[in-house]
């Protein structure tokens, strides 16, 4: 199934340290139709879904959201956990990972999240 790409630029810019940066993403657009299928997920993926897609910045809404939407309705037990788990992190900290702009640390090393990442930056 063939889902239209959004590509949008944003512009960071942090006065306190004279930094200014921009990120390009390109990300799925969902369609209504598969959106009707959240309509019965179990309340567990349902909470992680909005979670994931409401988590304070529009950029790691972005990167959860274009990962998550298509595969969670076939994630086992271990796998909704480790999402719980990294929702859980500083949305700073997951956008760096996520775009690849930093390492992922060791101790966040998880092989979700290094899918994530690889899904965001192809």
């Amino acid at each position: 199934m063939h889902r239209p790409k959004v590509t949008k630029v944003f512009c960071f810019f942090f006065p306190k340290k004279k930094i200014l940066f921009s990120l390009l993403l390109t990300y799925t657009v969902i369609p209504a139709a598969l959106m009707t299928q959240f309509a019965v997920l179990d309340p567990r993926r349902k909470r992680i879904l909005y979670r994931a897609t409401h988590r304070g910045t529009h950029e790691t809404d972005i990167l959860f959201g274009d990962y998550l939407a298509p595969r969670l309705q076939t994630m086992d037990d271990a796998a909704l956990t480790a999402v719980e788990r990294l929702i859980d992190l500083p949305d700073a900290d997951l956008a760096d990972w996520l775009s690849g702009r930093k390492p992922i640390p060791p101790q966040h090393d998880h092989p979700l999240l290094r899918q994530m990442r690889d899904h965001a930056i192809r």
